[in-house]
């Protein structure tokens, strides 16, 4: 989907607070109120925008560890469970042999996060090799998961591209 560039500006402006008013947006953007509200309506029928979704402190939520995993997977239909797991935050496809997949969870602390890693490892043997793992603080994030990254440009990211026009 191409974008025009007015509606890129309206989703430059929701990526970095999706919780704007069409008149905030409109001030922020220079187009009218009237203008946005059909942009945003665009956006959201075509399913460029699917939800509203907060970004949350993991540490408010008293979440003291991050797990980031790198994976190699050997059976993704035995492997799928992992990805079921309630503190699983996000979950990514490689495009490589020996790493197939990233993983990054929460919890509560660094014990229920290392015996997470070393019951995956244990129960998983043969269908599933934990290839890296790294046990973070919320305190170390620099940046959150969010797309609020692709108003920087990437280079060789096609989306930014298409925001950029």
């Amino acid at each position: 989907m191409m974008l025009s560039e007015n509606e890129r500006k309206v989703l430059q402006e929701l990526i970095i607070n999706s919780r704007a008013t069409d008149t905030e947006v409109s001030s922020r953007t220079g187009i009218s109120t009237t203008g946005v509200g059909k942009i945003r309506k665009k956006l959201e029928n075509s399913r460029l925008i699917r939800r509203y979704v907060p970004h949350l402190s993991l540490e408010k939520l008293g979440f003291e560890s991050i797990v980031l995993l790198v994976l190699r997977i050997e059976d993704t239909e035995d492997a799928l469970s992992l990805f079921d797991s309630p503190n699983l935050i996000s979950a990514l496809r490689l495009c490589t042999s020996e790493r197939t997949h990233l993983a990054l969870y929460a919890f509560k602390d660094t014990m229920q996060a290392s015996h997470f890693v070393h019951s995956l490892r244990r129960e998983n043997y043969g269908t599933l090799e934990v290839v890296e793992a790294h046990i973070l603080s919320p305190r170390n994030v620099i940046k959150p998961l969010s797309l609020c990254v692709m108003l920087e440009p990437i280079e060789g990211c096609d989306l930014v591209a298409k925001l950029r026009g």
